[in-house]
């Protein structure tokens, strides 16, 4: 009785595993020779991904009995023979060696257990167990593996899942392989060892209470906690009357109300209570109805599920007649208990992709009532367990297929899931024209909300493209000294040379455009070019973000950051104050406005008040040298580029001539850094986004279309002190929340800032904060707004009344 309660416990596993030889005399004797731990099977291919870096699973499989550890030992031959009268619920699949199931009949809490003379004939061919279970003599890993896709075999035979998986009525899809599942299983109500969790407390019948039929699953109650429908039906008898008239009438599961379905008021064919206890229980039912309704169910539930099949004449002796539409109707209740325990998912004719399985799933969820509070998910269970298999099978990895981010959108809104739905949102916005090329019916199944905002963030980023093309393609940027810069008559103009400025200005623009024609053969670059492999000619999101890259490495290099900018208070004098002046102007030049970098200015090769002399070859060198930040003078091509060019252009000229050509080049630098961040900082959560050429800054604004009123919000302290309740997903992905995501913003974030930079007023950025205790949202909210006033002399720091 002890072993075999073990084996019963270890039948269970989260493995795919591909035997090797199916002979029975090959197993015993492997079984003899127990392999050595460095014998056990282990994957190369799969190692690094299945496996944490100290050899630990990572997940692990909710709702099974864990995977055996060890080798089976060798078994007797009463033992052995009843192992080969076993029931496989796979069919076609004698290659895999896997361990045998129990036997198919149904064993009930309180029957009687059956003999082993009622078991099959010896004489029947030894038929594989399921997926995931080992048989005596197979090697198997000692660990769990986090994934279920199979492990192929030296012996593994190669038409395994291939030709003979074509003509099945159904299949499992495991990596490159279709392994046979055999649906008979469902059919005539057999247990279904992959989805038979003996620790479990819940049985689930496919078919009416009246067709007399057993069990098919066996799972724990908690992974149907959040179906509003299931908990009723298995749990109303008992939480809603003591006595339970034992009829509901629910949704079934093709959305049609079960009439005939009978949920009893307590589990049918447990054990009887002892007579002295019932004695002491009369005359207290409605307390101990109480109590219980506190406590809990402790005995087995036993859960009919409203499948809705076509044939509902179950009293006679003969089978149901079960149609085809009856067995995609079975399947998809299978897959719904496999996804909700994380077990892999079967897939026919009718669904024959993870898509249309998913979809299947998805209605299945919502026919059910599974969800949470704000109905925002499907409940934890649901949304973890897709969560794993949207990792698992890479179904948001929509980089290369226009058919995939369509089914990809379409699966995000259905099975409620944010991360699949924004990840492939932003790729359907960045190659948005393709998808309307396509003119793919899948496309209708999108929902209007998210069709509608696709349309107007394609718009957004169409102009977003414009803008930077006028800018980039010539690395013009004519705004920049077209204001005060321009000027001979106001003040500043007389205390800075502006002319050196954009002198240096040019040059840098000319050092810039002939570095990159030279990375990338011209410029813009083209496609397919010998110096880039890119598909489409022109500035695309690649591109971009290396000259990005570059320029942000020059930034560490060249930026003062013991000065953080202080326009929002103009207490600033000569060139300091005039450079701010410019970027300001620069920043105000287009819509949107941008905010400032925090810090902004440029160390200098000599003091401000230096004397106008010429210094020497060295000490030009010795002087450029100590001005970089030491721990951001790294070797690139580009900083070593510029480092080179800086030399030569001040080779001759005076300190201050020097000073001026560096307040040159950081402008055309500062005008890079803020031309680009709207285009090439990615959308937050974009997890596939290498390699690819369009961009990825367009995410889905307004909250999830199919919870519109679980928009979520939180509290923004602004100037003066005041807050603001916004919806996140205004600020976090408007102009301020991409620049603070920039990398001058990360690294000021890195720097610091110092005390009178914590004095000192924000000037843009909003910051999240929790409401404090007391505080009426009303009372912080500005009652009245401020007049307007018309002045284009105003800046942008007195709009603000900074």
């Amino acid at each position: 009785m002890g072993s075999q309660e073990r084996k019963r416990g270890n039948r269970l596993s989260s493995l795919f595993s591909l035997g090797g030889d199916s002979r029975q005399a090959e197993q015993l004797k492997n079984v003899k020779q127990r392999p050595s731990e460095s014998n056990l099977l282990d994957t190369p291919s799969l190692r690094g991904r299945d496996r944490s870096p100290k050899g630990r699973p990572r997940h692990s499989f909710s709702g099974t009995s864990p995977a055996a550890q060890y080798l089976t030992p060798p078994l007797t031959g009463e033992q052995w023979t009843k192992q080969q009268t076993q029931e496989n619920i796979y069919g076609g699949m004698s290659e895999l060696a896997l361990a045998p199931p129990e036997p198919p009949f149904c064993e009930l809490p309180g029957s009687r257990p059956a003999s082993p003379s009622r078991s099959r004939p010896a004489s029947r061919a030894t038929s594989p167990a399921p997926i995931g279970v080992e048989r005596p003599g197979s090697p198997v890993d000692g660990k769990k593996r986090r994934s279920w896709l199979p492990i192929r075999t030296r012996n593994a035979s190669p038409h395994v899942g291939g030709r003979r998986a074509s003509s099945a009525r159904a299949w499992i899809t495991a990596g490159d392989s279709r392994l046979p599942y055999d649906v008979s299983v469902l059919e005539t109500a057999q247990k279904a060892w992959d989805l038979w969790d003996e620790s479990g407390d819940t049985y689930i019948y496919l078919f009416p209470r009246r067709a007399k039929k057993a069990p098919s699953f066996k799972v724990s109650s908690s992974i149907l906690a959040s179906s509003a429908t299931l908990t009723f039906l298995a749990y109303g008898g008992i939480y809603s009357d003591a006595r339970g008239s034992g009829d509901s009438q629910r949704p079934s599961a093709n959305g049609r109300p079960d009439m005939t379905l009978n949920v009893p008021a307590s589990p049918p064919m447990s054990p009887q209570s002892d007579p002295q206890s019932q004695n002491n229980s009369q005359g207290s039912q409605g307390s101990r109805t109480t109590y219980d309704s506190l406590e809990g169910p402790t005995k087995d539930t036993h859960l009919y599920f409203p499948t809705g099949l076509s044939d509902e004449d179950y009293g006679g002796p003969m089978e149901p007649r079960l149609s085809e539409e009856d067995v995609e109707q079975l399947v998809a209740v299978r897959n719904l208990i496999a996804f909700l325990t994380r077990q892999p998912v079967v897939e026919t004719p009718a669904q024959s992709s993870y898509f249309e399985v998913f979809l299947r799933i998805a209605a299945l969820l919502k026919t059910f009532e599974f969800g949470n509070i704000d109905g925002s998910t499907f409940g934890e269970t649901a949304m973890s367990n897709f969560e794993y298999y949207v990792r698992e099978l890479g179904l948001d990895d929509v980089r290369n297929s226009r058919e995939k981010t369509i089914e990809g959108i379409v699966l995000g809104e259905r099975m409620r899931h944010f991360s699949l739905y924004n990840e492939a949102f932003v790729h359907g916005v960045g190659k948005y024209d393709d998808i309307d090329k396509l003119e793919s019916p899948k496309y209708r199944q999108i929902s209007h909300i998210t069709r509608t905002r696709l349309e107007r963030a394609a718009i957004d980023l169409d102009n977003k493209l414009r803008t930077i093309r006028g800018r980039l393609n010539d690395f013009e940027f004519p705004s920049m000294f077209a204001g005060l810069a321009n000027s001979t008559t106001l003040p500043e103009a007389k205390q800075v040379d502006f002319k050196q400025w954009k002198s240096s200005f040019l040059t840098m623009r000319k050092f810039t455009l002939s570095f990159y024609k030279e990375q990338y053969g011209s410029w813009p670059p083209k496609a397919r070019s010998k110096k880039n492999n890119f598909e489409e000619s022109g500035l695309n999101r690649i591109c971009l973000k290396r000259i990005y890259y570059d320029f942000s490495q020059l930034y560490d290099l060249l930026v003062n950051r013991t000065s953080m900018t202080t326009r929002s208070i103009d207490y600033d004098s000569g060139e300091t104050s005039a450079i701010r002046k410019v970027m300001s102007e620069f920043d105000r030049s287009s819509p949107p406005v941008n905010p400032p970098v925090p810090f902004d200015t440029p160390r200098l090769p000599y003091p401000a008040d230096v004397k106008k002399r010429k210094p020497k070859d060295d000490e030009l060198s010795r002087v450029l040298t100590a001005s970089y930040n030491p721990d951001s003078d790294v070797s690139t091509p580009f900083l070593d580029a510029y480092k080179a060019f800086e030399r030569k252009q001040c080779h001759g000229h005076s300190t201050i001539e020097t000073n001026d050509q560096r307040y040159g080049h950081w402008l055309f630098l500062y005008s890079i850094m803020q031309s680009l961040p709207l285009l090439v900082i990615d959308a937050p959560g974009i997890r596939w986004g290498e390699g690819v050429e369009y961009f990825l800054c367009q995410p889905p604004k307004g909250g999830v279309p199919w919870a519109n009123h679980a928009r979520k919000t939180s509290w923004y302290s602004i100037a003066d002190g005041k807050m603001v309740n916004l919806p996140s997903d205004v600020v976090e992905y408007g102009v301020e929340g991409i620049f603070l995501r920039s990398h001058a913003w990360e690294q000021a974030a890195k720097w610091g800032a110092s005390t009178r930079d914590k004095e000192r007023k924000s000037v843009t950025m909003l910051e999240a904060l929790p409401v404090p205790e007391g505080v009426n949202p009303q009372k912080h909210t500005r009652t009245s707004r401020a007049s307007s006033v018309h002045d284009p002399n105003m800046t942008f720091d007195n709009i603000l009344g900074r």
